[in-house]
């Protein structure tokens, strides 16, 4: 699928999923909280996992 599926449930909660090329791999970005993760975010979930 193309590089944006995510659950609706996330989008709608401002995530998406990005690419990053320093690290060669995709993270996940919030452009309402502007929160950076790794790892598909789980919602409720809020804990920082890391920065890309």
């Amino acid at each position: 699928g193309p590089l944006g599926s995510l659950p609706e449930e996330l989008v709608h909660a401002g995530w998406e999923k990005c690419w990053s090329r320093r690290e060669n791999r995709p993270y996940y970005f919030n452009r309402f909280t502007n929160q950076s993760l790794w790892e598909m975010p789980v919602l409720g979930q809020h804990d920082v996992i890391s920065d890309p």
